[in-house]
């Protein structure tokens, strides 16, 4: 079943750092003589990294700290044999994944025999050439499909016990009375890169999935419910008072056996208020068991808990989930299909109405209409003319805050809230307290440059996943965040929540927002907020679409069937203008260099249906100057930087 943390295509996003992670190897043998020999084999390996222990349970302790693909392990060691000790790292569900390689010197029948049995990878006799043997066996495990799920299942479990999960706030506005109503607690993965140590934020879509998958995912849940209550208590502590937060539960959260009790215990635990604590629950997901569902509600509901429906209107939307669950629940969140619908198409206006009023008189009593995804001024407008008594969340309001920035919003809702209204959505409210405590305010346009300090942030937007793929791997390796998304409406909201400064843009989408139409809204929504304009790159397969994005304001046109020289000549036509400017002699070596290359290129090209070509080919050669570097080059013209990013396309899928 697909998760609702997955994209429209699927897929999940990926951590780029850890599929670019060599082949990470243990080996385990107390004669530090066969360490050493395994050291000096293995040193020039560039696919590998591994590492040693003479002390089996040290190698245990060691897998606990550091993710491993391979254990080799020796038969015969005094402190535990090589069977014990992988039985004894298997019997943990986040090392199950670790492939065993067994080497000997006994190799009489039993022990093969025993060897089969206990499910080893591979078993080899340590004889004149077995090294060579070990490294065969280790290097069939490179393109394990499985390998970036084991890491995933590694990595959350390390996640858990480190209280690497934070949370982050993103404000609910009450229409009406303008200011700040709730909170969604939004859960994020502050993640060490394993190699640098750098901290990188990623999104739930990326691990969520993987945290379902594994059964990490209730205690991940409980864990944000027991973050949320502390910062509440904090919030009430400084300010006198704190605000209603909402905190998202999976629905495999809710077949978890006590879970009332786990939630109270939580609550009680970090100084939580149940009355203003409020669970979500998505109707994306199908519910297995209606009854013990509606089970569970009721006893959240009698601990105090507010209930909120999420994404309603979504896949599994039915009268037969709504009758059962409205006793319970206060809010529901409509989905953001309707409410994208109303932009997309006209007549879904009357239906969303509709919608909006059926819901709320289910109830005697009411319950709060939340709109969720509102990354559009438009539908601010339109939903005004609706209902004025409805709540919104999304970023044309607020993106999601930490915990100290979302305390001084709610104190400044109204300020902000008449900014937002005021038609300047993009711009963010900045909180800086000076010495006597008073509040100062000031608005700034969110418009980071293109060629900042920092990696450029692309949003490639096509529905073809082979393009998608190839794009992202060519701009990952040249030092590029990438986001993407598989269709028009898709990609106006991602975006707005990735704020990129270039973006690659597809024409025919199906019958989604055709590219050069959304190129001309984006271009509209820059002029609006004063931001300044990034780098659109027009990439389809239609020679009539070029005269559309021109118009629209698309700053290059390329067709995915030129060849590769056919968009070199292209590109030196394009910087040639400038060529006095410092610095492009530098680009002209890069240039020599890439047509030097040419004909091996070209013949990746004309092959590229029917594999992806080697992620290696794609690296940008040692000696280059590096384009990444060009593009910041200080003395080169802001116009002449930004035609210049047009030579990392030559590489498309």
């Amino acid at each position: 079943m697909m998760s609702p943390y997955s994209r429209k295509d699927g897929t999940v996003e990926r951590i780029d750092f850890l599929c670019d992670m060599p082949l990470q190897v243990l080996v385990v043998d107390d004669d530090v003589h066969v360490l050493r020999h395994f050291q000096k084999y293995f040193a020039q390996h560039n696919t590998l990294t591994v590492r040693t222990s003479d002390n089996p349970e040290t190698a245990l302790r060691l897998m606990e700290e550091r993710y491993f693909d391979v254990a080799v392990v020796d038969y015969s060691m005094i402190q535990m044999n090589g069977f014990e000790f992988v039985e004894a790292f298997r019997k943990q569900n986040h090392l199950r994944h670790v492939a065993p390689i067994l080497f000997t010197g006994h190799s009489d029948a039993l022990t093969i025999a025993r060897v089969v049995d206990s499910s080893f990878y591979t078993f080899v006799e340590k004889d004149a050439d077995f090294l060579q043997r070990i490294e065969s066996a280790i290097l069939k495990l490179k393109n394990s499909e499985n390998r970036y799920a084991n890491q995933m299942r590694w990595f959350l479990h390390k996640a858990l016990a480190n209280d690497e999960f934070c949370a982050v706030y993103q404000p609910i506005y009450h229409l009406r009375s303008k200011k700040v109503a709730a909170y969604e607690a939004l859960s994020r993965w502050c993640l060490p890169n394993p190699a640098s140590g750098a901290v990188r934020t990623i999104a739930p879509l990326t691990y969520i999935p993987y945290a379902e998958e594994f059964g990490f995912i209730a205690d991940m849940d409980l864990a944000m419910l027991g973050k949320v209550s502390r910062d509440q208590q904090r919030w009430a502590e400084e300010d006198g008072e704190s605000v209603p937060v909402s905190v998202n539960f999976s629905a495999l959260t809710f077949s978890r056996e006590n879970l009332a009790e786990e939630v109270r215990r939580v609550i009680r635990q970090n100084g939580g208020d149940p009355a203003l604590l409020g669970i979500e629950f998505t109707e994306s997901r199908k519910i297995p068991d209606l009854e013990r569902f509606q089970f569970q509600l009721k006893q959240l509901t009698e601990i105090g808990l507010r209930i909120i429906m999420d994404d309603y209107g979504s896949d599994y939307a039915s009268a037969n989930v709504l009758m059962t669950v409205i006793p319970y629940v206060s809010s529901i969140k409509i989905d953001r299909v309707l409410v994208y619908g109303i932009l997309e198409h006209g007549q879904n206006h009357r239906f969303v109405a509709h919608t909006i009023r059926y819901l709320k008189n289910l109830r005697a009593d009411s319950c709060n209409i939340v709109l969720e995804y509102v990354a559009d001024e438009h539908i601010l407008e339109e939903m005004t003319r609706i209902d004025p008594d409805l709540y919104f969340q999304g970023y044309a309001i607020d993106q999601p805050l930490s915990s100290e920035e979302g305390r001084l919003r709610r104190q400044n809702s109204a300020r902000h809230y008449a900014a937002v209204t005021g038609q300047i959505a993009s711009f963010q409210i900045q909180h800086t307290l000076n010495s006597d405590s008073s509040m100062k305010l000031h608005a700034q346009a969110d418009a980071p440059r293109l060629y900042s300090d920092g990696p450029i942030r692309l949003l490639i937007i096509d529905d073809e996943p082979m393009v998608r793929t190839m794009l992202r791997i060519k701009f990952q390796h040249l030092g590029y965040t990438v986001c993407e998304a598989n269709s028009g409406t898709d990609g106006w909201v991602r975006y707005l929540e990735f704020q990129p400064r270039v973006l690659i843009v597809d024409q025919q989408m199906e019958t989604d927002t055709a590219g050069s139409a959304l190129t001309a809204r984006i271009r509209e929504h820059e002029k609006k907020v004063g931001a300044e304009p990034g780098l659109i790159c027009a990439h389809t397969s239609e020679k009539s679409a070029r005269s559309e994005f021109q118009t629209a304001g698309a700053d290059l046109f390329f067709l995915k069937s030129q060849s590769l020289s056919e968009k070199i000549e292209y590109l030196k036509t394009i910087v040639s203008v400038d060529d006095q400017a410092p610095g492009l002699d530098r680009l002209n070596a890069w240039l020599l260099e890439f047509q030097a290359n040419d004909a091996l290129l070209d013949s990746q090209d004309s092959t590229r249906s029917s594999a992806l070509p080697d992620r290696d080919a794609l690296r940008p050669h040692p000696q280059s100057p590096g384009l990444l570097n060009i593009l910041k080059d200080t003395h080169l013209s802001p116009d002449t930087r930004l035609k210049i990013f047009a030579l990392l396309m030559e590489e498309q899928a």
